[in-house]
């Protein structure tokens, strides 16, 4: 980390310099909401642009989830939950899931939720957000892995991508 704050401060703002310290203070000033519309708001832009990559028309995206363990603290024993099991020191964890854009390697949705979380329900909001991202005239296939069989959530989805062709025309 202090050699990218050197390299950065020497590009950025020659002559001056910033402690390791210093900059992770600052960090925690940082708005995390703000870093969420910047990327969105330049998915929306890749996307507002002909040129990107599809295969014959559609977007293949691919979602995928995962758990991660953090810090055990009370915050985050409280926030997110424990994963650890029964009679065993807790262990705070988070659920994570992407929606990726696999031929131009983007991720277009993304989400952190608690340990325990229903990953075909996480994909579902992701994929009804993706619109909003790649546009209504976009067509797109979801790829998924054995892990998100759910028959119900299929039939939403097909639904779902019989009102959307049913918009398009």
């Amino acid at each position: 980390m202090s050699l990218e704050l050197r390299n950065y401060m020497k590009t950025a703002h020659p002559g001056r310099e910033i402690s390791k310290p210093g900059y992770l203070k600052q960090r925690m000033k940082s708005n995390p909401l703000a870093f969420n519309e910047i990327y969105h708001y330049h998915n929306r832009n890749f996307y507002a642009e002909p040129g990107f990559s599809a295969f014959q028309g559609y977007l293949v995206l691919a979602a995928d989830s995962s758990g991660l363990n953090i810090p055990t603290t009370r915050e985050t024993l409280e926030e997110f939950g424990i994963s650890s099991r029964k009679d065993t020191k807790p262990q705070a964890s988070i659920g994570l899931g992407c929606l990726y854009d696999v031929m131009n390697r983007m991720i277009l949705e993304s989400g952190c939720c608690k340990c325990k979380f229903d990953e075909m329900r996480l994909a579902e909001e992701q994929i009804a957000r993706v619109q909003e991202t790649i546009g209504t005239f976009q067509p797109f296939l979801v790829v998924m892995d054995m892990g998100y069989s759910s028959t119900v959530s299929f039939i939403r989805m097909i639904f779902v991508s019989c009102t959307f062709e049913i918009q398009r025309l």
